[in-house]
């Protein structure tokens, strides 16, 4: 019995360090900057529209990227229990709802596996008005090597990955990178 107990106490506090070391990473990155993931020689796919996927929403529907061609895509990779991505989420409603002419789209990708009803629930509790989809075996995060959540890839209008950033960012460094995206 004692065994167990030291196993699990030992257990929680390697957790609880890794979550500790992670979040002091994410604490301590250049806010909104480019942190290089992946790596700058990555090769990201290409087809006419540069961003040939298609990912499920959460209330049924399927995004093809390829629909937003001349906007600005923002794709937020983030969990339901990541504060981190709740404010960053905060951030980006933001800016959907005082932007008038909105040359840009918002979409969250839930990567944590939640179900359609939680997601629905966090956007309409959170008064999220832009769109959340689900990345379903992680298709999407591991073809771009999510590192973490927040992570945020801005695609240009042609569809292009323009820039990826991790962790939390403000209100004006995601409005200058939507900015710059669409003027790329």
């Amino acid at each position: 019995m004692k065994k167990r107990k030291i196993f699990r106490i030992a257990s929680l506090i390697i957790a609880a360090s890794i979550l500790t070391s992670f979040t002091i990473w994410v604490l301590y990155q250049e806010p909104g900057q480019n942190n290089n993931f992946p790596d700058s020689d990555y090769n990201f796919p290409d087809s006419d529209y540069n961003f040939p996927y298609v990912i499920d929403s959460a209330n049924g529907e399927v995004f093809n990227f390829s629909e937003y061609s001349g906007k600005v895509v923002v794709l937020e990779f983030m969990t339901v229990i990541c504060s981190f991505c709740l404010q960053q989420g905060k951030n980006l409603q933001h800016l959907y709802e005082t932007i008038e002419d909105r040359f840009f789209e918002v979409i969250k990708v839930d990567i944590g596996g939640s179900s359609d009803a939680a997601l629905l629930n966090y956007m309409e509790t959170n008064a999220f008005t832009y769109h959340i989809a689900k990345d379903v075996g992680l298709t999407l995060s591991s073809q771009f090597s999510i590192p973490g959540t927040p992570t945020t890839i801005f695609l240009d209008p042609n569809g292009k990955v323009f820039t990826q950033t991790v962790g939390l960012s403000s209100i004006s460094q995601l409005n200058n990178t939507i900015i710059a995206a669409y003027n790329a």
